[in-house]
């Protein structure tokens, strides 16, 4: 009852903005970091002029970093039409918001993309053991469809973004390297910050794992790992996925 109340108050803007600064207050009381906060505190510390969010869905966490703070300039990937729409409609009062209907990706053409029950859990890459043990009715194979993907190089190049200083947050469902390395130019030279799921479990076949992701974002690209949030357990306590953010090293 309390939680159905409190997703229905999150519907109202004022409200919302309200509840979620309480309970980004409540966090920082127990020690603990709001990565809604942190990661639109750092993009304006760090001066980013473009946030891209990398598998926006519906707009549902962007809207939470701009009612963050986040003010500037941004481009929503997302493949799905559909959900692109929704995300429009929801983020209408931002005019710094545009969209792009594509799956970011290490190639420019198109793929297949696997479609869930849950769309959340939908990705360019099939579900493994891990989604089918822990959330087997949200990854139930609904359908499969073709949907464009390109480099986030080819489409730096092709949008004519004068942007220096880009902070990413990816949610592809466990394709995040295949983001990277369709990005490495820009990631080498532009990318301040990048905030993504990793996958812990075997969720997703040929995900990426937390070792290439540092070995890519740390090694290859100059990025430090700055904080890792909220660890996602299924009922038998096991871990499945955390979200990491990584940042330019300022000395650097």
């Amino acid at each position: 009852m309390i939680k159905r109340t409190y997703l229905a108050m999150l519907k109202f803007g004022t409200t919302r903005r309200i509840l979620r600064g309480c309970r980004s207050k409540v966090l920082r009381a127990c020690g603990r970091s709001d990565a809604y906060d942190e990661v639109t505190a750092l993009s304006q510390k760090s001066e980013a002029d473009l946030f891209l969010d990398i598998g926006c869905h519906q707009g549902e966490i962007l809207q939470r970093f701009i009612e963050s703070g986040l003010g500037c300039k941004v481009t929503a990937f997302d493949p799905i039409s559909s959900n692109l729409d929704k995300a429009r409609d929801k983020l209408s009062q931002y005019p710094q918001v545009a969209f792009v209907e594509a799956a970011v990706s290490d190639n420019d053409g198109k793929a297949t993309f696997f479609v869930n029950r849950n769309e959340q859990t939908s990705s360019l890459l099939e579900n493994d053991q891990g989604n089918s043990r822990s959330f087997p009715d949200d990854t139930l194979r609904l359908t499969e469809t073709e949907v464009e993907t390109l480099r986030l190089d080819t489409w730096m190049k092709s949008s004519n973004h004068r942007a220096d200083r880009i902070f990413i947050k990816c949610d592809t469902q466990g394709n995040e390297a295949r983001v990277i390395r369709g990005g490495m130019e820009t990631f080498r030279t532009k990318v301040v910050g990048f905030y993504a799921e990793v996958m812990l479990d075997d969720m997703y076949e040929g995900q990426a794992t937390i070792t290439e992701l540092r070995d890519l974002l740390e090694k290859d690209c100059g990025l430090v790992l700055s904080n890792i949030y909220n660890c996602l357990r299924d009922t038998n306590g096991r871990a499945l996925q955390v979200d990491m953010l990584w940042i330019r090293d300022s000395k650097k």
